[in-house]
């Protein structure tokens, strides 16, 4: 073999080394968190970061579970003697600009369902969290106890900057309630699905400003959250992917979304009837696959169809089927499909980098091709 020919092969082997290294593998094992990699060399400031920090934990896990009961306290309270159609109650503390903003918010809102109005008792309750200096307000939405009692959404407000607190035009301050707003009470079927998920896909029926318009395919390379994962599997063809939105099986990972208490086996209360929402969650644009799934399904059918799903007494896939003609699965597939870029399931080369291993492939040939006729000349 003649030396160009050697050094040829050799740029070749270096550019396929390249081409190894730049390619994820299939598998790669969990990341520690950081004091794992910190402490590593010593066995008892290891055991003591991992003590301190599972106390953090536990005390966040304390307070956001206080905050659950304690909206569950004040919706069930602000619920009762409420008229029919959409009620607005304040705490004292509430300024009044800020009072006026949640009347108008609400109200456009209620106005964008186009159904009059709410067909479902709907009550919205604001209050001021003294002790909150995040300068932010929580949303949370409370499913009642008695289906026909009223669906309750409470506005927690920092006690930072009230003066300037305002409702962002990127929020739906209605959540959950506003599907019952819209078509009325849900069946029991719906109202026990909504209830073993969190809530986690109805977060919004009218979707927010942010993402409204938005309809560059979504890019699920660096997936986080649970219904992102799904939304994966599920384009990739594996039909657990395309059931889990809609199964009645996902009450645990429902936790995923609390990040204080994704930690822990159980719940330190039951509150899958409240579900709590910052005031920026609605920005993101996976919302689409995480928070609109019923949305888009509403969608989808259209008002009359999906009144029948919503009202049904049976699960939301076991209505579809009964009443589409095939499976709830087939719909999810095709909706994840036609939000998403193409996905390739498995270890494949990242597209941004793709360019740079061509470059390098074609450099390798180009050299050996090059040394090749220097040696024949």
């Amino acid at each position: 073999m003649t030396p160009a020919w050697k050094g040829g092969l050799g740029t070749l082997a270096l550019a396929l080394l390249l081409v190894a290294l730049l390619t994820p593998s299939a598998e790669q094992g969990p990341r520690w968190p950081w004091f794992e990699e910190e402490y590593l060399s010593d066995p008892e400031l290891l055991r003591a970061a991992r003590f301190h920090n599972a106390s953090r934990q536990q005390d966040a896990a304390l307070t956001w579970a206080w905050r659950r009961v304690d909206t569950r306290e004040r919706a069930q309270a602000a619920s009762r003697n409420a008229t029919p159609g959409l009620t607005l109650r304040f705490d004292p503390a509430v300024p009044p600009q800020l009072r006026a903003d949640v009347e108008r918010t609400v109200a456009a809102e209620v106005a964008m369902l186009g159904a009059g109005a709410p067909r479902h008792p709907v009550v919205v309750l604001s209050v001021v969290d003294p002790e909150d200096r995040s300068g932010r307000y929580n949303r949370a939405t409370v499913l009642p106890a008695d289906v026909h009692a009223p669906c309750a959404v409470v506005l927690r407000f920092s006690g930072e900057g009230l003066q300037a607190a305002h409702i962002p035009v990127t929020d739906r301050v209605l959540g959950t309630c506003a599907f019952h707003a819209a078509f009325g009470a849900p069946g029991r079927g719906m109202n026990a699905w909504l209830l073993a998920t969190n809530m986690a896909a109805a977060s919004y029926l009218v979707a927010p400003s942010a993402i409204a318009g938005d309809t560059a395919p979504l890019l699920f390379g660096r997936a986080r959250s649970i219904g992102a994962f799904a939304a994966l599997a599920c384009i990739a063809g594996r039909a657990e992917g395309c059931a889990r939105p809609f199964s009645s099986d996902t009450a645990a990972a429902a936790l995923v979304r609390d990040p204080w208490t994704a930690a822990y086996r159980r719940p330190i209360v039951d509150s899958r009837d409240v579900a709590m929402h910052t005031s920026t969650s609605m920005t993101e644009r996976d919302s689409r696959i995480s928070d609109g799934l019923l949305s888009a399904l509403a969608t989808s059918l259209g008002p009359e169809r999906f009144t029948r799903i919503w009202g049904s007494d049976r699960a939301p896939q076991e209505e579809f089927a009964a009443q589409e003609g095939r499976p709830l699965t087939e719909w999810t597939g095709e909706y994840f499909r036609s939000q998403a870029a193409p996905y390739h399931a498995g270890p494949m080369l990242p597209s941004e980098r793709s360019l740079l291993v061509f470059a390098l492939a074609i450099a390798a040939a180009m050299a050996a091709l090059g040394w090749s006729r220097r040696e024949i000349s």
